[in-house]
């Protein structure tokens, strides 16, 4: 982590970075405070915030000021997603919080294009599913056919899942991807 707090200053620029990416190849004086924030031949940048000041951009600037409604928008939402999702986890006593966050957002939340191989639960899915035609039922045999000591904790997650399922009524390959 950072021992320089970031200021306003900071974010005001990481915003006109983020327009100035998204208005790029709709508006050209967009494209050119963005060409002038790298100097490739001294080797620096300036900032964005500072040359929106100094150049006489009316495009880029009436293109910045439009676009800036949706950003508040976006600014609200992942205030109340990140308010709905703390709620969530507080209130969370069967281990269900990641998928019921997801399944109960404010909107669709965006999912991977590929399933999230670094998720253990999704790779339970995926076995379920791959393996064992979406069976859960299947895959808890399999697992105590192997000894179910050594699979005690993957066997109470599986349960965990297909409790969530029953309950909501929901696969949840649907809600991760």
């Amino acid at each position: 982590m950072s021992s320089f707090p970031v200021t306003p200053q900071d974010r005001v620029e990481a915003l006109l970075h983020l327009l100035c990416e998204e208005l790029f190849d709709e508006q050209n004086e967009v494209r050119t405070l963005a060409c002038q924030h790298i100097d490739h031949q001294a080797g620096v940048s300036v900032p964005l915030q500072y040359l929106l000041c100094r150049l006489d951009l009316p495009q880029a600037r009436a293109a910045l000021l439009a676009a800036l409604p949706a950003w508040e928008q976006a600014v609200q939402q992942l205030a109340a997603l990140v308010t709905h999702i703390a709620s969530v986890w507080a209130e969370d006593a069967r281990g269900w919080a990641g998928f019921s966050s997801l399944l109960h957002a404010p909107w669709s939340v965006q999912r991977p294009a590929q399933p999230d191989v670094r998720d253990h639960d999704v790779l339970l899915l995926l076995e379920r599913d791959l393996q064992y035609h979406g069976s859960w039922d299947a895959l808890l045999e399999a697992l105590h056919q192997q000894g179910s000591r050594q699979n005690q904790s993957e066997i109470q997650r599986i349960l965990q899942l297909a409790a969530f399922e029953r309950t909501y009524q929901v696969n949840l390959q649907e809600i991760v991807r």
